[in-house]
């Protein structure tokens, strides 16, 4: 049995600075630390613990993490998250019956799965196989919902 690990990639949102940090891929930690969590490798002062908590100089920091939810392009992920979708982005897309929609990704726990959530609240499943374009970010660019 060939077994392959996928590749992850996060980014989060800063609430105090209102910035958008990546951590693509989770490769770009540096190692575990069974105390502190996932260490960063360009920045061995920040790391990330195991509740989700991200310390940068060892003051807390006040982040939304979002992963990574479709790989776009192979071989692309990369330190600011190019060649990928995540949680939060503002997509567009067609639907089945060739209707435009504009939504934005997010978790949806009843459903179990990643949805794309539009203006009328409507649920569209997110897929692989669909085209998906993506016109910004809900933090970023709160004006496109």
């Amino acid at each position: 049995m060939n077994f392959k690990a996928r590749e992850i990639c996060y980014r989060a949102w800063d609430n105090e600075e209102r910035t958008m940090h990546y951590y693509c891929p989770v490769s770009s930690f540096h190692g575990v630390d069974s105390t502190n969590g996932l260490r960063n490798r360009h920045d061995k002062r920040s790391w990330m613990t195991w509740v989700g908590n991200t310390y940068s100089n060892g003051t807390l920091q006040n982040f939304i993490y979002l992963q990574g939810v479709i790989k776009t392009k192979e071989n692309s992920c990369n330190m600011m998250g190019e060649g990928w979708i995540f949680e939060g982005d503002v997509v567009q897309f067609n639907d089945a019956d060739g209707d435009e929609i504009r939504g934005f990704i997010t978790w949806n726990e009843q459903r179990n799965r990643y949805v794309i959530i539009d203006n009328n609240g409507s649920f569209y499943p997110l897929d692989s196989e669909s085209k998906y374009t993506v016109l910004g970010n809900v933090f970023e660019h709160t004006n496109l919902i």
